[in-house]
């Protein structure tokens, strides 16, 4: 060191010395503290993962909205359909009864058959009443 510094040079280079040595110091005590970089490396995750939640939980939600948009959709081309066949087996339903006259329903004969057993039944009837008074 030369001695022709000045007494106000030497002091301002210690107290410069001084501050980096300060820096240097926390620096150092900051390496070592295991404790406050594990707090500190928790913070950064943490915030990480709600900033990857908040946005998973926006994707899914738009995800949701487009899904349940698509299924209404299908549901009430679905509805529309079945409502067209349910009125169309109804129309040809009231056809078939009605004959195309929908203010009077048209009485179906009676089958022969149907006829044959019901006559067969009464006389068989008839004849067991009479054996009994007999």
């Amino acid at each position: 060191m030369s001695d022709t510094r000045s007494r106000k040079e030497v002091q301002d280079e210690i107290a410069e010395t001084r501050a980096e040595l300060a820096e240097t110091t926390a620096a150092l005590v900051a390496k070592t503290d295991v404790k406050a970089q594990v707090k500190q490396a928790a913070a950064a995750k943490t915030t990480k993962v709600k900033q990857a939640t908040t946005e998973r939980t926006a994707r899914l939600g738009a995800a949701a909205a487009d899904a349940r948009e698509q299924v209404t959709a299908t549901v009430g081309k679905a509805v529309d359909k079945a409502k067209e066949q349910v009125s169309a087996a109804g129309d040809e339903t009231r056809h078939q009864l009605t004959d195309g006259a929908p203010a009077e329903v048209v009485r179906r004969p009676i089958p022969i058959a149907l006829t044959v057993a019901a006559a067969l039944t009464v006389a068989a009837v008839v004849a067991l009443v009479r054996r009994r008074r007999g």
